[in-house]
């Protein structure tokens, strides 16, 4: 060690200015960097990034609020399911490239409630999923309103 701290080349980035409050942030101790992006969250974040950024932030932060809310509120069933007909889901989500995608890579299947609408149902072995996914749309969220 050459005692004066890390060479250069290994120096961590400057902290990025603090974002604008989110509605959605995510539960204390979560963190993007804690999670392993599977290859389908992945691909599916890509999708949704193409979109316009006022796009992309209203389904990330949609995607953030709805997830975190399922993970907080877990015992509640209520929290387990979304309607595909929710009319702020579909303009916000639905219709959005990559945004059924990355609920159906935070652990969500399409399903159909006991009327034969279109749901997503949430697969409870999956939490972990859940936790990426939200740490990643918060970072998200946060990186669109950062620019």
């Amino acid at each position: 060690s050459r005692g004066g701290g890390p060479p250069p080349s290994a120096a961590a980035p400057a902290p990025a200015p603090a974002p604008a409050v989110l509605p959605t942030a995510a539960p204390t101790g979560f963190n993007a960097d804690d999670y392993e992006v599977t290859p389908q969250l992945q691909e599916a974040i890509g999708a949704l990034l193409q979109n316009e950024p006022g796009d992309a932030l209203a389904a990330a932060q949609t995607i953030a609020k709805l997830v975190s809310n399922l993970d907080q509120k877990f015992d509640d069933a209520k929290f387990h399911t979304v309607r595909l007909a929710n009319k702020a889901f579909d303009s916000k989500v639905g219709s959005v490239e990559g945004g059924l995608d990355v609920m159906l890579a935070c652990g969500f299947e399409l399903a159909e409630d006991e009327n034969g609408d279109p749901v997503l149902r949430f697969i409870d072995e999956r939490r972990p999923e859940l936790r990426c996914a939200l740490a990643q749309m918060t970072r998200i969220a946060s990186d669109i309103q950062g620019r």
